[in-house]
């Protein structure tokens, strides 16, 4: 017995069980018609029914197809009423079935949650213009060169908008880059300003992470000899904290160098802290596990020969964070 050859999607002959498994797939991969589209591809076979006798070269037959067509396709035909009536039926079947929700990754807010939202905003602008900041609005999109700058191979989370004008636009990540780029265009040496907007990642949305959420910012941007600024920033932290009454905090402090020394002592080369620290970001998100494995796909050569063991290990990540 000869054994059963198929041909597959891309030409190479199939033997066997092979075949039918083949064959499956291609009927798998077959349009499936809608119901609506169903119901006019069946209404215009039942208008053609008994034809098929005909010579299909005839130039009488092409005539006689294009007057049917025309003839079915007429509002007085009661037949094409009939066939309006059914697709009717099936868009109001679809939509009522059809579920109302917003984008993955974003949410509404009522009545209940503007209320909280506005009182938490009102209290975070008071604080910082107590510290004298002026307000600032930036546009929600900047050009696409001026976000990757700081995104670098992270750019697969920033959104991309259809190009118009030649402009290739993003919607902002963040409210940083925006008022760098507004200091840099207005030649500013120096500012102290606050800013309350939305900002977009696109990312996998959780129950903690969202697509869309808001951002307040209150920098101080300036050459100083000595750390007040940066006491400064602190102390708005503190006072907001206090004054949203959550409770006990802590606060702790940390520098980017101790960090940077930490991933030189693991062999990291410099231009690869930036994505491992955006690993460690993810930390308390993610299973140390996966965080380990993402760090080592990043650099293979990532030398971890001084916390041979796991808890060494996890202690390092830990002090790294904290």
């Amino acid at each position: 017995m000869k054994p059963n050859k198929k041909k597959s999607k891309k030409g190479k002959k199939v033997l066997g069980d092979d075949a039918s498994s083949a064959e499956a797939e291609m009927e798998k991969g077959k349009k499936v018609l809608g119901k609506g589209t169903g119901v006019l591809v069946q209404f215009i076979k039942d208008g053609f029914q008994g034809e098929e006798t005909v010579d299909p070269s005839s130039r009488a037959l092409l005539e006689k197809w294009s007057r049917d067509l025309l003839a079915f396709l007429d509002p007085k035909n009661s037949g094409f009423g009939t066939l309006l009536e059914k697709v009717k039926l099936i868009l109001e079947s679809n939509e009522s079935r059809r579920v109302h929700k917003p984008p993955k990754g974003t949410r509404d807010f009522g009545k209940g949650d503007m209320v909280t939202r506005e009182k938490v905003f009102s209290i975070v602008k008071d604080v910082f213009k107590r510290h004298g900041a002026m307000a600032l609005d930036t546009p929600a999109f900047e050009l696409r060169e001026t976000l990757m700058g700081k995104l670098g191979e992270d750019s697969k989370l920033i959104y991309d908008l259809a190009d118009q004008g030649g402009e290739r636009c993003s919607l902002q990540f963040d409210l940083t880059v925006p008022f760098a780029r507004y200091m840099a265009t207005n030649s500013l040496r120096s500012c102290k300003r606050y800013q309350i907007g939305k900002v977009y990642i696109r990312d996998n949305p959780s129950m903690e992470r969202f697509r869309e959420f808001y951002q307040c910012d209150f920098d101080i941007a300036s050459q100083y000899e000595t750390m007040k600024a940066d006491f400064e920033v602190i102390k708005v932290m503190t006072e907001l904290l206090d004054e949203l009454n959550i409770g006990d905090y802590e606060v702790k402090l940390n520098h980017p160098k101790v960090l940077d020394g930490m991933l030189g002592i693991c062999g990291v080369p410099a231009e690869k802290f930036r994505t491992i620290c955006s690993s460690i970001d993810k930390l308390d998100k993610q299973t140390f596990e996966q965080i380990r494995e993402e760090m080592v796909n990043i650099h293979p050569s990532f030398d971890l020969q001084l916390y041979t063991c796991t808890l060494c290990l996890r202690h390092f990540i830990r002090k790294v964070i904290d």
